[in-house]
């Protein structure tokens, strides 16, 4: 069964890390530069995982978060920040429902085993994927 990863970032490197922290286990990573695009990934085939950033092209990562959290279809899906800085945004994702805020640079290793027990917990619950 493929893992999908949805990563929603303006930065490819955040894209890349993600897909480098990915590449043994069995994954599809959807790259997303913007919210809306975002959305509609996640609605067409529902991620395992969200993986966001902070800055999209057309909103931020905190907007991101409310619209899946608010979301009946999309709520459950973990939501992981992968971004720069941290302190009162890091407060504010973890209150809006974010599982986790890991804080920019971060290793390939570590960033896998900060994902690994998501992903394990999500493939038990995942819903049906879109035929389309």
């Amino acid at each position: 069964m493929t893992v999908r990863v949805l990563v929603v970032d303006s930065s490819p490197e955040t894209v890349g890390l993600a897909r480098q922290a990915l590449v043994d286990l069995d994954c599809d990573v959807s790259p997303a530069t913007s919210i809306s695009l975002a959305l509609f990934l996640a609605h067409k085939n529902p991620p395992d995982l969200i993986v966001s950033g902070l800055e999209m092209t057309d909103g931020g990562g905190l907007e991101l978060l409310a619209e899946v959290k608010a979301d009946r279809e999309l709520q459950e899906i973990p939501f992981i920040f992968l971004a720069a800085g941290g302190g009162p945004v890091e407060g504010r994702a973890l209150a809006a429902g974010a599982e986790q805020f890991l804080t920019l640079p971060v290793r390939p290793d570590v960033l896998l085993g900060r994902l690994k027990p998501f992903l394990r917990e999500r493939r038990v619950s995942r819903p049906p994927q879109s035929p389309e």
